[in-house]
């Protein structure tokens, strides 16, 4: 019984804190509602608490502040709209539901109708005085434009070309006739030309004696076919 008792005080405390705790939030709800109360009793004069005022001041400065800017975004909007406008090609009416369709486009981009093709206009010509080839003014009378070179006179068409009748060739005249020169004497055969005298070779060197061998180049070993020589032929080294 007496635990029963003791848990019944314990049960309505804790029921009574989460009631607190709810109440709690409840209020900090209501702080926006009575900011924005307080400072409608200020635009109204009702308003008499001095730190109230201060505050409310710092938030109608705040308000001055956004409508200048939002002022200022409604005028360029403004602009922006009047850009577009005058830059937009005219287009024409869709057939199905007549929102404007640009020059060139096959298809509507608010229902998706197709669109007939336009028929597409031929080139304005360049007015007179200017030039044909870029439509820079030209001062009348100049042969020429001064921006690309470009002639302003117009081609003369091209003459007809008179008719020639072929004519016969004219019939050949006799020619006279022309002594033939005597043929050249014949001359006599040339004498046949001499050989040319080959030169004979060297004489060898002598045969090293029977049993003995060349000399040999201190240097590379090449044998030494020349007795007198000072010099190796191969390697260049001195011998003596």
């Amino acid at each position: 019984m007496a635990n029963e008792a003791g848990a019944k005080p314990q049960k309505e405390m804790n029921r009574l804190k989460a009631q607190m705790k709810h109440l709690e939030k409840e209020k900090e709800k209501q702080f926006p509602n009575l900011g924005r109360a307080t400072y409608q009793a200020f635009l109204e004069g009702r308003l008499t608490d001095a730190g109230l005022i201060e505050t409310c001041e710092k938030l109608r400065a705040l308000d001055n502040e956004a409508s200048q800017a939002q002022a200022q975004i409604d005028e360029l909007q403004a602009q922006l709209q009047q850009m577009k406008a005058g830059l937009a090609p005219a287009g024409v009416p869709c057939p199905s539901c007549g929102a404007s369709v640009a020059p060139g486009i096959r298809f509507c981009g608010n229902c998706g109708s197709q669109v007939a093709p336009q028929a597409q206009q031929p080139a304005p010509a360049p007015p007179a005085g200017t030039c044909p080839a870029c439509g820079t003014p030209v001062v009348p009378g100049a042969r020429f434009c001064g921006e690309c070179g470009a002639t302003m006179e117009q081609p003369a068409p091209p003459a007809p070309q008179p008719q020639v009748m072929a004519q016969a060739p004219p019939p050949p005249q006799a020619q006279a006739a022309t002594p033939v020169p005597p043929p050249p004497p014949l001359e006599e055969p040339a004498a046949p030309a001499k050989p040319l005298a080959v030169p004979e070779p060297p004489p060898a060197p002598p045969a090293a004696p029977e049993g003995q061998a060349p000399p040999r180049c201190p240097s590379c070993g090449t044998p030494i076919d020349e007795e007198d020589a000072a010099f190796c032929g191969e390697c260049g080294a001195r011998l003596k």
